[in-house]
């Protein structure tokens, strides 16, 4: 783990992205009151490392036949 703004942080990177997963296997099923408090517990680790880090949303270059088109989340943009 590296440390941010002088602490130590909640999660590593691996840890949040396992969260996530572990998440949303519990999202799609029915749950036990202990695995909604788990749940809820998992949410504010989330939310505390998605705080403490800038993610850029991945873009990727398409080449099309006409031209190359930016795509993300919000769809193709050409360019």
């Amino acid at each position: 783990m590296t440390k941010q703004n002088g602490a130590e942080p909640l999660i590593s990177e691996i840890e949040y992205y396992m969260t996530i997963v572990e998440f949303d296997m519990l999202w799609n099923r029915n749950t036990t009151a202990q695995e909604q408090l788990r749940m809820e517990h998992m949410i504010r680790l989330i939310d505390a490392f998605e705080a403490a880090h800038t993610f850029l949303m991945p873009q990727m270059q398409v080449q099309t036949g006409l031209g190359l088109e930016s795509r993300n989340k919000e769809g193709p943009t050409t360019m």
